[in-house]
């Protein structure tokens, strides 16, 4: 660590790109994640380059609400608008999609977004059943989509699964479409963690540890359930962290 101290101090400039380049990180993570975080910063885009290319991409959120799912919408709707790309805000998850739920977010549309629980364009525990998917297939023809981002937990995941399985039969569900986990089961393919799971797992945390000294002062046996469905992550790393007497 001082090596890299010492090296970071030799450097005739102090800017980002020198460092970077002095320790090897310039075409590593932490560029692309620190690239991410001046764009979302930014009071408004750039203009983007000429001749490129305008996609028109839709994102929505499907299931239960999630920490974090407006934060990923805003990412999103602002790394696409910087690219050149036009956004569409899907309403109330799939279901907003079966009724042609569709309006245009640009880069002040989700201004202030990141910090808000719940999701603001609105989420559906609803699958895109087999009978809605000619709806879904007319509302992406009719505002011509050309990718779709879903951002949700197992519900989420299956109607975007249906979405793909039907390939052969709605041509206008072969376009793009990326499922990003936003759940506290953390039980989603594809992925190790989801972007929900560190705030819950936080706030689990804390009020166990408040029941933990509770107990230990009165001499009193308490059962704390939490959530995860089958999966059990929350329950494995709540045990590991406040070391209870039993975890099931």
């Amino acid at each position: 660590m001082m090596e890299c101290v010492r090296q970071t101090h030799a450097s005739p400039t102090r800017s980002l790109p020198a460092i970077t380049s002095v320790h090897g990180a310039a075409s590593g993570s932490f560029k692309d994640a620190f690239r991410t975080f001046r764009t979302l910063l930014r009071a408004l885009p750039h203009e983007p380059e000429p001749g490129k290319r305008c996609l028109r991409l839709a994102v929505l959120t499907g299931g239960p609400p999630a920490p974090g799912m407006n934060t990923a919408v805003r990412a999103a709707v602002r790394l696409a608008v910087i690219s050149g790309h036009r956004m569409m805000g899907v309403r109330n998850g799939f279901d907003g999609l079966v009724r042609g739920q569709l309006d245009e977010v640009g880069w002040m549309s989700v201004s202030g977004w990141g910090p808000q629980g719940g999701s603001k364009l609105g989420t559906s525990r609803k699958c895109a059943g087999r009978r809605r998917l000619y709806a879904i297939a007319r509302t992406l023809e009719t505002h011509d989509i050309e990718g779709l981002l879903v951002i949700g937990g197992w519900a989420a995941y299956e109607s975007a699964y249906k979405l793909f399985s039907e390939r052969t039969n709605f041509p206008a569900f072969n376009i793009p479409i990326i499922c990003l986990p936003a759940s506290i089961d953390n039980n989603l393919p594809g992925s190790e963690l989801s972007i929900e799971l560190t705030l819950h797992s936080t706030t689990s945390w804390t009020s166990v540890d408040k029941i933990k000294q509770s107990a230990e002062a009165s001499s009193r046996c308490f059962i704390v359930e939490v959530m995860g469905r089958y999966c059990g992550y929350l329950a494995l790393m709540s045990g590991l962290q406040l070391e209870p007497s039993r975890s099931i």
